[in-house]
C-alpha cells in the first residue's frame, strides 16, 4: 500500500468520527425552554404494594415509608414538556420536626436515612451526579424526587422538614415545606 492510499484510508476512518464530535461549548439542552423551581410539595407514601401510593388516613407501616419531593414551576410550565432547568438542585435535607428517636430529636438532620430517589429529574443519570451540579438537567413538571425511609421507628406520630437548595450563578436558594403528621406503625 502506498502512502497515498493509507492518507486516504486514514481520512475515511476519521471523517465520520470528526462529523459527529461536538464544540466544547455545544449545550444539547439549547433548544429547550428553561425553567425555575419556585417551591415544593410533599406527600406521604406507603410503598408496600407495587407502586408508592398516597396516605390517606395519616397511617403508614413504618418500614414502607417514603416522601414524594414535587418540584413546582411557575404557571407557564406546560405539562408534558421537558425543560432545561435554570437553576439545578445541589442538595436535599431531610430533618425531623419532632423526635425521631433518641439519637435524632426535634430539628435533627436525618436525610442519611433516607434513600434519595430521582423519578425523571435526572435523565436516568446516577442520582450524585444529578445532585453535584455537573451539567444542566432537565425536568418535567410532574417528576420528582423519592425519599425512602431505610429505618423503623417506634410507632408513633412523626413530620419531616425537606429543603432543597438550587443554584445558579454562585447564588443558592433554599425552598422548603413540612409533610403532613404521619403515624407510623409496625
Amino acid at each position: 500500500m502506498t502512502r497515498l492510499h493509507l492518507a486516504c484510508l486514514l481520512c475515511l476512518l476519521t471523517l465520520p468520527l470528526l462529523a459527529t464530535t461536538c464544540p466544547d461549548d455545544y449545550d444539547e439542552d439549547d433548544s429547550l425552554p428553561k425553567t425555575d423551581i419556585i417551591g415544593i410539595a410533599l406527600t406521604n407514601l406507603d410503598n408496600s404494594g407495587n407502586r408508592p401510593i398516597g396516605v390517606k388516613d395519616g397511617r403508614c407501616p413504618s418500614g414502607v415509608y417514603a416522601i414524594r419531593i414535587e418540584p413546582q414551576f411557575p404557571d407557564s410550565v406546560k405539562a408534558g414538556v421537558r425543560y432545561a432547568l435554570s437553576s439545578p438542585i445541589t442538595s436535599v435535607a431531610i430533618s425531623t420536626v419532632g423526635t425521631l428517636d433518641a439519637d435524632h430529636p426535634a430539628g435533627s438532620i436525618v436525610t442519611q436515612l433516607f434513600g434519595l430517589l430521582p423519578s425523571g429529574i435526572a435523565d436516568d443519570d446516577i442520582y450524585a451526579r444529578y445532585l453535584s451540579g455537573i451539567y444542566e438537567p432537565t425536568i418535567t413538571a410532574g417528576d420528582a424526587i423519592y425519599a425512602i425511609l431505610l429505618t423503623s421507628p417506634e410507632e408513633g406520630d412523626y413530620q419531616f422538614e425537606v429543603s432543597i437548595h438550587v443554584t445558579n450563578d454562585n447564588t443558592t436558594h433554599s425552598f422548603s415545606a413540612v409533610t403532613p403528621v404521619i403515624h407510623l406503625y409496625k
